[in-house]
């Protein structure tokens, strides 16, 4: 006796209903509810043309439809807000300078007396008492 498995798990559909999952068959029920709702209180309670009621009716109805049938990256948008929020306020990855730049230079890292690494030996040029650091040497 054998039994067929779906090779690739990741596409297997759950169906509830005609094809759709549970998720995708509520989204639809509420997509038609408020569309419903919305388009019967345009069209019988303020007299509108029928087209002007559906038109009008669908951004209403919409973000249930998107809501339960659209997948970013493979997960819901909710889900995609929620970790694209994450990502933003921590960071994904980080580095050790130190590493870096026995990496990039091929030699040991030089720690200050205190024992601190300045990533970066860029010096600030000194500079005497009344002059810029733009104004030349020669000029007064």
């Amino acid at each position: 006796m054998q039994i067929p498995v779906n090779k690739d798990l990741d596409a297997y559909k759950d169906d509830f209903f005609k094809g759709l999952t549970f998720r995708q068959t509520f989204f639809a029920g509420l997509t038609l509810i408020s569309g419903l709702t919305v388009f019967s209180l345009l069209y019988f309670g303020l007299s509108l043309n029928t087209d002007l009621s559906v038109l009008l009716a669908m951004p209403f109805s919409a973000p249930f439809a998107l809501y339960g049938f659209l997948r970013i990256r493979g997960m819901n948008p909710l889900e995609y807000i929620r970790r694209r929020k994450f990502l933003e306020d921590h960071p994904v990855f980080f580095f050790v300078p130190e590493y870096l730049e026995e990496v990039l230079l091929g030699e040991k890292v030089q720690l200050n007396e205190d024992g601190s690494f300045e990533p970066f030996a860029f010096r600030m040029p000194e500079r005497e008492e009344g002059k810029s650091l733009g104004e030349e040497e020669g000029k007064e």
